[in-house]
C-alpha cells in the first residue's frame, strides 16, 4: 500500500488527552496540532508520514530527523502543545478546565495521558497494519464511511496528493 524506502527512525505514536476527554473536538484545537507538526517539520525536528486526529487522541507516523530523538520530539510536542490547548481552555472553555486537573504534584493541570506510545516500526507487515489503522480509525468510530472523507487525516492527501491542507506531510520516504 505505502511501500517505504526505509524504516530507520521511523515510529508509530499516539497521544491520548487527559482522562479521554474530548479536547479535540473542537476545530481550533485540532488546529493547534498541525500546527505544531507544521513548526516541527519546517525546523527539520521529523518529517509527518501519516495522522489522524480525533476528537480525544492522535496517532501520527514520524520520521525523526538526525540529530533528534524520539523523546526530544516528544517533549517538544507535548509542551507546545499542552500550553496552546491549555491557553485555549482558559479563554473560551474555563467551566471545563477542573477536568484536566492533574494529580501530578507538578503541575496544576494536566493535557495528556502520561507517557505517549511511540513504537519503533522495524518491518513492513507493522508499517502497513499501522497506516491502515490510522486511516481507518474514524470508519471504525463511525465518523466516516471512507476515510479520505474525514477532514483531520492523512487519508485524503494519499488518495489525491493534494498536500494544501496539510502542508507538513511528506512522502519522500515512499518509493514511486
Amino acid at each position: 500500500m505505502y511501500p517505504c524506502s526505509g524504516y530507520i527512525d521511523l515510529y508509530f505514536c499516539t497521544y491520548t488527552i487527559y482522562k479521554w476527554n474530548y479536547l479535540l473536538k473542537n476545530i481550533h484545537c485540532k488546529r493547534i496540532i498541525c500546527n505544531c507538526f507544521d513548526y516541527m517539520v519546517k525546523n527539520n525536528y521529523c518529517k509527518i508520514l501519516f495522522f489522524v486526529i480525533m476528537d480525544n487522541h492522535l496517532h501520527f507516523i514520524i520520521h525523526v530527523n538526525p540529530p533528534h530523538s524520539i523523546d526530544s520530539i516528544n517533549n517538544k510536542f507535548r509542551s507546545f502543545t499542552s500550553k496552546q490547548l491549555l491557553q485555549w481552555l482558559k479563554e473560551f472553555q474555563l467551566e471545563k478546565i477542573s477536568d484536566y486537573t492533574s494529580a501530578m504534584h507538578d503541575r496544576t493541570y494536566q493535557i495528556w495521558e502520561p507517557s505517549p506510545l511511540c513504537v519503533e516500526i522495524v518491518s513492513e507487515n507493522f508499517f502497513i497494519q499501522k497506516t491502515e489503522y490510522i486511516h481507518n480509525n474514524p470508519v471504525n468510530a463511525m465518523l466516516v464511511k471512507d476515510p479520505i472523507d474525514y477532514k483531520w487525516s492523512s487519508a485524503n492527501f494519499y488518495e489525491t496528493g493534494d498536500p494544501s491542507e496539510f502542508e507538513f506531510l511528506d512522502c519522500s520516504l515512499f518509493e514511486e
